[in-house]
């Protein structure tokens, strides 16, 4: 404290007397009245001058404060700041202090713990009928207004309705007034708050009263301000209201920065509305103009892509002409062997007929000879005895043909045969039913096939008394499940065949190569109109060092299908209808909007996309995971990954496998399609050799089968009766030949050999002439076979000259004219048109992998083998997908520009279109179609749009400098004046009083982030200031200074983000700090706050902030400059003047009352002893339960002076010094 005396405020009164006995004059708040208010059910509290409102937390001190806010500011809900002391909304909730004007009426008390709502608070009324009641007199004139609101709640509604604001000139008005009292039977008294009509009709009826009934806070306040405000002239209402907060709302501060804003100068934002839609306009059309200029460039690559096309059709032109003359060439040549050959064969023909007929001389001599042999031998006796044993042998041999023909002797040789083919079979897949069949009987069966019928027949019988018949029956089973299993695998590598071939044509179009589960899940979302796109093919760019760990740390998600949001659903249902698919990945990108933004350093910013859902799906997946480079950064991080693919998730750190192949972002797609060609050689092995397993199955299935059903069909009892017959039959026979040996012996042999002789020489002949016969069909036949060969030759030219003169028709489209007619004049020539010049038409590896020399014959066949096989093959593909790569740019232009799809460009790849066949001229209209928009386009953009925007850019260009000249900068310039002069009527007012010999001042400054606006303000006031937007205006001469630089470019961010916050902006008083001065009696600064803190005490610290709010208090209830004709001046403080001693308190209060201010202030009832020293008013409110009582002291000047002549503190230190030496001395 200072070495100095405090005087009392009547003291220093005295001394302003001497100075101008004028004092200010102000209506002074002299009564309070409460009906049905908290827990105040008729209260009336008179008040003299300064007021100390005290008692405990939760007595009702800041009750009857809301009160007063309630009557002077007509219930406006924005207006009012109930409870200020608890201004913390989560304090507010926790202490359930969070008030309501609804609350106040109906009696809610928050600590009671009996009949509490779900609120937690305790009502005292169901309903009420409430008034508030304030009134003010004069006090130069003694004229009294009361100002008040009747209101009226009901637990069933939520909220109040105010029944009148009124204003009463002529009197004070009391409870008494606005409620009836009486005693009850009982003897306690009762009160009941009268209908606003009834008062009204009271206060009517007294003529020396005048009412008003404003309509409405508002028009309530600005009543206020003219009936309870200055003789001459009016308060301002706004002024008035935002004070009365302030002080309401006051908290101690230690910023002098802080309290000007919030508690002294206005809000009033200067809106950028304006502005910033003429910049954000200009930046739009910039923007516009870039996308304009990026179109251009995409459709000038589109244009290169275009030649691309033109270059490869003409090479694929070349190589299809020279594969027609290669063949033609190769024909012509064959053609002419051919015919020379056939010249051979005709002469051999000729010479073989010629041999033919001697043979047939021959033979028909012979054939006469034998006649006459066997005549002379036919009339012997014992050749008629040995005719008659030929013709018994005869019809004994038809017996036994009869007997073989027999079914069941037929089925026992099928039976032997089948079950030879099916043993090895049945062996293979069930060896131990197979060995129970006996081994010597199987050897038996497996050497039958050339054996008798009736050993057959002994065999056949064998094996159906064997195990055999339950051994082929196993097996038979056995191989069916083979087979089942085997078509199952067939159908399975077909289908990874298809998506395999797929797969392909995706990488030659520039896609990306993906497993068969995704393709499968995108050819049946296709199926059902839904286009689904993974997210590998989204990814436009990646960090390459970071590469292995973002693959590594997606995985399988880099497949995962991004479907638009409104098609989701649906993609949901055709997956799960997918029976056999699984593993495939549907992203959810309905929840695109919901997603946060990556974590800065997260490995998702390490990977582009322009698409927003593909955006989305890695901020959200990889948006967590940081990328470090050291062991402690794993330590420290909860999901982090290296380089080299140390990955730290789930407190767990381990090393991730790098994915083969990369699919983000630019890849080899060279190294993915030769991927594709290895996994379709190894399924197509796979599924030759499941084929050939599946043929080998079927045979022995059929093997076994037949088998079966062979032993199902015999029995062995009906075979062994069956062999009965043969033995008789056999019998019969060898008795006969026996018979006929005999007579054998008996006939002639001389002429017995003769005949054999003739006989013989006859065979030997018709034997030639058989041999002759067949050499000259073979010779016809290859005459025949030669003739076909040439006319083959002959229809497979006049097709290759068909064939060329489509592929001259394609050349003349595509082609060179020169060149095209050079081709023409070979392919159309009569003859052979020669080789073709193929070190024109294939690359010098491809010659390498020919075998043979150019001179062996074989070279233009495997040339022109290799051609047709693969090179033309690969053209034609690569074209394709040069084509398809073409379309789907142009496509992606589209989606990209958000244009809609013309007509002449294809939805989706030739490939996968329902004409996905189409021939060279179908592709080549499409393509041509689609080039000829592309150039349209070009010109559009480069001749129409562009000019166009840019001289849309250039006029919104000077709008936007206009408009922030005339709306920002002048009306920023008049805010800055208007503050500078409300800082000058506050200092004026603080220059009235001095404080331990200094006085106070605010000065301002501009706030460090706000200097390069305020820079910028100040150049832009200059008329021949050409603002520069977004660097497309030239520099003026001098150049932009930094700080001017600085601020565009931040005006620009807040212009073009509609996100932005414009709060810091469009508020004048945050472009700058405020310094609270203080200086001696010359006007020289002697200190500030800044440099007070920490020097002197927390209370001291708060006083000029006091005073300012004092300050600026009176400056709104005395408009005049002379500060002596006021209205309304009070001060409300809720809390207020907390850790301030007394010789503070005295200092501020006497400060108050100096330029005319009442002070009222709630405070616990523990700063009774300080309060009670300098208030004129005391009251005390305590509460028991849901009871209230209230007690009022008026304290007397005598009292307070006698208060303050024991406080050492208001001594000052000399007084005090002798003081206590007095008090020594009279104990001594």
């Amino acid at each position: 404290m200072p070495d100095s005396t405090i005087t009392s405020p009547l003291a220093a009164g005295a001394r302003d007397s001497a100075a101008d006995t004028r004092w200010p004059s102000y209506f002074e708040l002299r009564h309070m009245g409460f009906v049905n208010w908290y827990a105040f059910f008729k209260e009336d509290i008179r008040i003299d001058g300064r007021t100390a409102i005290l008692g405990h937390n939760g007595a009702g001190k800041s009750a009857i404060l809301d009160a007063l806010q309630t009557v002077l500011t007509g219930n406006d809900r924005s207006r009012l700041r109930l409870n200020a002391s608890v201004q913390n909304d989560e304090i507010a909730r926790i202490t359930k202090s969070r008030r309501s004007v609804r609350d106040y009426c109906l009696g809610a008390i928050d600590d009671v713990e009996t009949d509490s709502d779900a609120e937690g608070a305790t009502f005292l009324r169901e309903q009420a009928i409430t008034y508030l009641l304030m009134g003010f007199r004069r006090t130069d004139t003694g004229r009294e207004v009361t100002l008040g609101v009747c209101l009226e709640a009901h637990r069933e509604m939520a909220r109040e309705t105010v029944a009148a604001l009124f204003i009463v000139e002529g009197r004070i008005l009391t409870t008494d007034d606005v409620a009836d009292t009486g005693t009850a039977p009982d003897g306690t008294r009762w009160s009941e708050a009268l209908p606003w009509d009834e008062v009204r009709a009271r206060i009517a009826a007294d003529d020396a009263l005048t009412l008003h009934t404003p309509t409405g806070p508002e028009l309530f306040v600005s009543e206020i301000c003219l009936i309870a405000g200055p003789e001459f002239g009016r308060m301002d209402k706004n002024k008035f209201l935002k004070n009365l907060r302030n002080a309401v709302t006051f908290k101690s501060v230690t910023s002098a920065t802080d309290f000007v804003r919030n508690f002294i100068l206005d809000s009033q934002p200067v809106s950028v509305a304006d502005m910033r839609a003429s910049i954000a306009r200009y930046a739009e059309i910039e923007k516009k103009i870039v996308e304009l200029k990026d179109r251009l460039a995409q459709v000038e690559a589109l244009g290169s892509r275009v030649g691309n096309v033109r270059s490869q059709r003409a090479t694929l032109a070349r190589r299809r002409l020279a594969s027609l003359q290669g063949h033609l060439h190769l024909a012509g040549v064959k053609l002419d062997q051919l015919i020379v050959r056939k010249r051979d064969i005709e002469t051999s023909a000729t010479g073989k007929a010629a041999a033919l007929g001697r043979l047939e001389e021959r033979k028909a001599a012979g054939a006469d000879r034998l006649r006459t042999l066997e005549a002379s031998q036919a009339a012997d006796a014992v050749t008629l005895a040995l005719n008659s044993v030929a013709v018994e042998i005869r019809e004994i041999d038809v017996h036994l043909g009869e007997w073989r023909n027999q079914e069941s002797v037929a089925a026992a040789g099928r039976l032997v045969a089948r079950f030879a083919v099916a043993a090895p079979f049945a062996e293979a897949v069930t060896p131990e039913a197979m060995a129970r069949v006996d081994p010597t009987l199987r050897s038996q069966v497996a050497a039958g096939s050339t054996a008798p019928a009736e050993d057959k027949v002994r065999l056949a019988a064998a094996l159906l008394s064997s195990a055999a018949p339950a051994a082929l029956s196993s097996a038979l089973a056995a191989v069916d499940a083979k087979i089942g299993a085997v078509q199952a695998r067939i159908a399975e590598l077909g289908r990874q065949l298809e998506l395999n071939r797929e797969n392909a044509e995706r990488v030659r179009a520039g896609k990306r190569l993906l497993s068969d589960r995704t393709l499968a899940l995108m050819r049946a979302l296709r199926a059902d109109g839904i286009d689904a796109t993974p997210l590998c093919e989204r990814v436009t760019d990646l960090d390459e060092g970071w590469r292995a760990a973002a693959e590594a740390a997606l995985g399988d998600r880099r497949e995962a299908l991004l479907v638009e949001p409104g098609t989701y659903e649906q993609a949901l249902k055709t997956y799960r209808h997918q029976q056999s698919l699984d593993g495939a990945m549907l992203v959810n990108t309905t929840k695109t909007a919901e997603t946060r933004p990556a974590k800065p350093g997260s490995l998702a910013m390490a990977i582009a996309t322009e698409d927003r859902h593909a955006r989305a799906f890695l901020d959200y997946t990889l948006g967590g995971i940081l990328m470090v480079d050291t062991e402690a950064e794993l330590r420290r991080e909860d999901a982090a990954i290296t380089r080299d693919l140390m990955s730290a998730g789930g407190r767990t750190v381990r090393k991730l496998r790098a994915p083969i192949p990369f699919l983000l972002g630019k890849v080899d797609t060279q190294g993915m399609l030769d991927s594709v060609e290895e996994s379709r050689r190894s399924a197509e092995a796979n599924l030759t050799e499941q084929q050939t397993a599946l043929t080998r199955l079927r045979s022995a299935e059929r093997a076994l089968r037949d088998a079966v059903a062979e032993l199902e069909r015999l029995t062995a009892r009906g075979l062994v009766a069956s062999l009965a017959d043969f033995d008789r039959i056999a019998r019969d026979r060898a008795d006969a030949e026996t018979r006929q040996q005999q007579l054998e012996a008996a006939q002639d042999r001389s002429l017995i050999e003769a005949i054999r002789a003739a006989k013989a020489d006859l065979s030997a002949t018709e034997e030639a002439i058989r041999e002759a016969t067949a050499e000259k069909g073979r010779i016809e036949g290859a005459l025949q076979g030669v003739r076909e060969t040439i006319g083959a030759v002959e229809r497979s030219i006049a097709e290759l000259r068909d064939k060329a003169e489509g592929a001259l028709a394609y050349a003349d489209r595509v082609m060179d004219g020169s060149q095209a007619a050079e081709r023409r004049a070979v392919l159309t020539a009569d003859g052979d048109p020669g080789r073709p010049e193929f070190d024109r038409v294939l690359m010098e590896e491809e010659f390498a992998l020919i075998e043979h020399l150019v001179d062996d014959p074989r070279w233009l066949p495997a040339a022109l083998e290799r051609l047709d096989g693969y090179v033309l093959f690969r053209s034609d593909k690569r074209l394709a997908g040069t084509e398809d790569a073409f379309l789907e740019s142009v496509r992606e232009y589209l989606r990209r520009s958000d244009l809609p799809r013309p007509a002449c460009v294809p939805a989706a790849s030739l490939a996968d279109d329902a004409a996905g066949d189409a021939s060279d001229d179908d592709r080549m209209a499409t393509i041509d179609a689609v080039a000829a928009w592309v150039s349209g386009e070009d010109a559009n953009l480069r001749d129409n749009e562009l000019v166009r925007k840019e001289a849309e850019a250039t006029q919104a260009r000077l709008e936007a400098i206009q408009t922030f000249k005339e709306d920002f900068v002048g009306k920023m310039r008049g805010a800055f004046d208007a503050m500078g002069g409300l800082l000058e009527e506050l200092n004026r007012q603080l220059r009235k009083r001095s404080f331990h010999g200094l006085t106070y001042r605010f000065a301002r400054q501009e706030a460090p982030g706000y200097r390069d606006m305020i820079a910028l303000i100040e150049r832009s006031s200059d008329p021949t200031f050409d603002m520069p937007l977004f660097n497309t205006a030239p520099k003026d001469a001098d150049g932009l200074d930094e700080e001017s630089a600085r601020a565009l470019k931040r005006l620009q961010e807040i212009a073009t983000d509609p996100d932005a916050d414009i709060g810091d902006i469009e508020d004048p008083r945050r472009y700058f700090e405020f310094r609270l001065e203080m200086l001696n009696s010359k006007g020289v600064v002697k200190t500030d706050l800044a440099r007070r803190i920490g020097t002197a005490s927390g209370g001291q610290l708060q006083v000029p902030f006091y005073v300012a709010i004092g300050a600026a208090l009176a400056a709104t209830a005395y408009p005049d400059r002379k500060g002596l004709d006021g209205g309304i001046s009070l001060a409300l403080f809720d809390e207020a003047f907390n850790k301030m001693d007394a010789a503070v308190i005295d200092e501020v209060l006497a400060f108050n009352r100096s330029i005319g201010l009442q002070t009222v202030i709630a405070a616990p009832d523990k700063e009774r002893t300080t309060f009670e020293q300098f208030m004129e008013t005391i009251v005390t409110i305590s509460r028991i339960g849901t009871s209230v009582m209230i007690d009022t002291q008026h304290v007397k000047e005598l009292a307070r002076e006698r208060f303050r002549s024991e406080n050492p503190r208001l001594m000052g230190f000399a007084a005090f010094k002798e003081h206590a030496a007095g008090t020594s001395g009279g104990v001594g």
